[in-house]
């Protein structure tokens, strides 16, 4: 595959697919150049954005799995495979029968007797061997999609997202987003109901926008105010905020 080609189907992956920008905002007491600084950078970018923290999300695209596995796919041969397979934070996605070691080891041995460095082949080879342990790996090497030498964009993104979907790859953008001592607004931008759902769950934020900026509450609509160093989630402009006028008291009396 030629390097237009790949360019071209990661930038079609990255948006047809995943969230692009994830941002969280906040308040703490003090004054803090920073939130300035980010804000600047961002608009610079065009990124909606609110003078807060705001992060690129560094999803699967910039991961070492998915470069090794561009690698892999250029060229399917023993050290690429190998570079992909100790590029996996959990190998056993591939083989949970066999561990990393041992699927190098029966490879390196395989490659020792065919002479060809040819994944397919290799693959048959420890297929033909009547050890349970060359059969576990030739099973796991069977439902890795090798592109052919002149694949078109099609294939390649159909091969990846098959890949993508047994490798259990996902975006990273609620963890980055959630490790912040802030948690007053963030903003989502996906067209994935599941996406959303998940951001509902698990965004820690006291007032989350879905595909829009995270600023511009609407008085009387939105209810506002955040958690951690951004407030205690009272929410002004709403019902819940009227307890704060009050004092509450605990009475108790012996009969």
């Amino acid at each position: 595959m030629s390097e237009s080609i790949l360019t071209t189907a990661t930038t079609e992956m990255t948006t047809s697919t995943t969230a692009v920008v994830a941002a969280k905002s906040g308040r703490a007491s003090g004054g803090n150049f920073q939130p300035r600084l980010v804000a600047s950078s961002l608009e610079r970018l065009e990124i909606p954005h609110n003078d807060g923290l705001g992060h690129i999300v560094p999803g699967i695209f910039e991961s070492a799995e998915w470069q090794a596995w561009i690698e892999l796919q250029r060229a399917p041969h023993l050290n690429s495979f190998l570079r992909f397979l100790n590029a996996l934070p959990d190998p056993a996605v591939l083989s949970p029968k066999i561990s990393r070691q041992i699927f190098e080891k029966i490879l390196r041995e395989g490659y020792k007797e065919v002479l060809l460095d040819d994944l397919e082949l290799l693959r048959e080879f420890c297929a033909a061997r009547v050890d349970e342990k060359p059969q576990s790996a030739a099973a796991a090497l069977r439902v890795l999609p090798f592109l052919p030498p002149h694949a078109t964009l099609a294939q390649f993104l159909e091969q990846t997202q098959a890949a993508l979907a047994h490798l259990g790859w996902k975006q990273h953008a609620l963890e980055i987003a959630n490790d912040t001592e802030f948690g007053l607004t963030g903003a989502i931008y996906t067209k994935s109901r599941d996406k959303i759902d998940r951001a509902k769950r698990d965004f820690q934020v006291g007032n989350l926008y879905i595909n829009r900026k995270c600023t511009g509450a609407m008085v009387g609509a939105h209810p506002f105010g955040g958690f951690n160093m951004s407030g205690t989630d009272s929410k002004s402009g709403g019902p819940d905020y009227l307890y704060l006028f009050t004092q509450a008291k605990s009475i108790a009396e012996k009969a």
